[in-house]
């Protein structure tokens, strides 16, 4: 059994959470995540079959790295939490009561 590098997953999974917030889709991707999971394998197989094409636009480090991930259904869930939890922070920002919290 091949066992795969979790420190190198936790990484990307920072790396790209990172991405997609500053892309501004960071609401939006733990619900793509979830919804596109089942896929993954076939994404990460698209991206090793385009990689000639893609490393035009970025190096092939990062589409094997993005490969990786979309290949690991451990490293999809935490990417997916990792999101929900930033947008979760931010939407919260103290705009929210807890109920019975009044005097």
């Amino acid at each position: 059994m091949i066992s795969k590098d979790t420190g190198g997953d936790e990484e990307r999974v920072v790396l790209w959470a990172s991405r997609l917030q500053r892309w501004g889709v960071g609401d939006l991707a733990p619900l793509a995540v979830d919804v596109l999971r089942p896929f993954g394998f076939l994404g990460a197989q698209m991206l090793h079959l385009l990689a000639p094409v893609l490393t035009t636009f970025s190096s092939p480090a990062e589409i094997s790295g993005l490969a990786d991930l979309l290949e690991s259904p451990e490293a999809l869930e935490r990417l997916s939490d990792t999101l929900g939890s930033h947008g979760q922070g931010r939407r919260s920002g103290g705009h929210g009561r807890a109920e019975g919290g009044r005097p």
